[in-house]
């Protein structure tokens, strides 16, 4: 599985192999993978023109499930109670100049904790099942594979007379979204594994349910069989 600067590795990241590692072998394999990664350029289109970031409908759920609940509200209460308390009455006793500058610091806190929600959820994302949950890593996926099967289809074209279809680039400006990850390299690879579960069936140690945190500990401790390294995107 050594890719050698082929580009190869973006079939095992998508999970499109191990089922048509013989799809130069007939005309009936070439057309039978072609379809696989059809369906694989449809999930990541799809990925890229939903409104919706997965870390936006994390945060949504987790407001709806706080006014959803009242467990939620009660733990908030324990936890912020007196403090809201404190600042009410230090807003009736400062004098107004220092009350007016505590409510300018309250502004900036209170971005301060917006911002770090959102790296919370852009954390959280990373730990969902599907191998691929974030817009911006939707478009590098898709533009390593776009690379990868031109030269398929020149292949194609000279073995077998086939015209297999073309996968057209999506550009886009997902800077808002995932701006840096971690990216898997095995000894011998140059291109890089994104995909945590493929990561870990190749290390050995995938089961169902495993997490992302799961293979970045193992990959921490085992520096000799991946190396993570954290990339911007």
């Amino acid at each position: 599985m050594a890719n050698n600067g082929s580009g190869a590795n973006v079939f095992y990241d998508l999970e499109i192999f191990p089922d048509h590692l013989a799809f130069l072998d007939d005309a009936l394999n070439l057309k039978k993978f072609e379809q696989a990664v059809k369906v694989k350029v449809d999930e990541l289109e799809e990925i890229l023109e939903e409104k919706a970031t997965p870390t936006s409908k994390i945060e949504d759920k987790a407001r709806n499930d706080y006014k959803s609940s009242p467990a939620f509200k009660e733990t908030l209460k324990e936890h912020t109670s007196e403090v809201m308390g404190y600042l009410t009455e230090l807003g009736e006793t400062l004098e107004f100049p220092v009350v007016l500058g505590m409510v300018d610091e309250l502004r900036r806190l209170a971005q301060d904790l917006e911002n770090a929600v959102h790296d919370r959820a852009k954390r959280e994302s990373l730990t969902m099942t599907e191998s691929i949950s974030d817009k911006k890593m939707a478009q590098v996926q898709h533009k390593r594979l776009r690379d990868a099967w031109q030269p398929i289809r020149s292949i194609a074209k000279l073995m077998y007379e086939l015209d297999l279809f073309q996968i057209k680039s999506k550009p886009g400006n997902y800077a808002a979204s995932l701006a840096k990850t971690y990216a898997f390299y095995f000894p011998g690879d140059d291109e890089p594994f994104y995909n945590f579960r493929v990561v870990a069936r190749r290390l050995g140690i995938f089961t169902e349910g495993i997490k992302y945190m799961d293979v970045m500990e193992y990959a921490d401790a085992h520096p000799d069989l991946v190396e993570v390294k954290e990339v911007l995107l």
